[in-house]
């Protein structure tokens, strides 16, 4: 009685995210360019990201519910690389710098996600650090209009307050 009970709900339930239209996919236009955008930060190459990547309106929500402008991410973005040595991104043991799906809400919109492990070596202190990391990215029209960030920021946070301390 108790598996007929299981498999009646699990058929109920099934039934009814299926009405909903919700599409997942990983090797898709949003998908591809997020990776892609991945590899020009690696590269510390993001002049071109608002426009092409990003809408010029695009907030950023970095561990807050108070977001930044997108200029001003770029701005933190090209600071890891002047604080930081061999940035890498890695999903699990796998030899992706992440993973990344795209799912499609009918009555919401669309959603990328990324989870990976970002690597890299204070400039300074020498430390070698690494911080688990999803981003949400929320797309209009082609364009990322809004981007939240979930990390652990305080190893980056340890490095800029150890360069602030040589410079005292």
């Amino acid at each position: 009685m108790k598996k007929l009970i299981l498999v009646m709900c699990t058929a109920a339930i099934f039934s009814c995210q299926t009405e909903k239209g919700i599409v997942v996919t990983l090797d898709d236009d949003k998908s591809k360019t997020v990776l892609s955008a991945y590899d020009d930060y690696l590269n510390n190459d993001t002049d071109e990201w608002i426009g092409t990547v990003f809408s010029a309106e695009s907030k950023v929500y970095s561990n807050s519910v108070e977001p930044i402008t997108i200029e001003e991410n770029l701005e933190n973005i090209a600071m890891h690389h002047e604080l930081f040595d061999d940035i890498s991104m890695q999903f699990g043991d796998s030899e992706d710098k992440a993973w990344v799906q795209t799912v499609t809400y009918p009555e919401i919109g669309t959603f990328s996600q990324a989870w990976f492990t970002w690597k890299a070596t204070g400039k300074a202190s020498g430390t070698v650090i690494e911080v688990p990391v999803h981003i949400g990215y929320e797309w209009k029209d082609g364009l990322i209009v809004n981007t939240w960030l979930h990390s652990d920021q305080s190893k980056l946070i340890a490095e800029v307050q150890f360069v602030e301390s040589m410079k005292e």
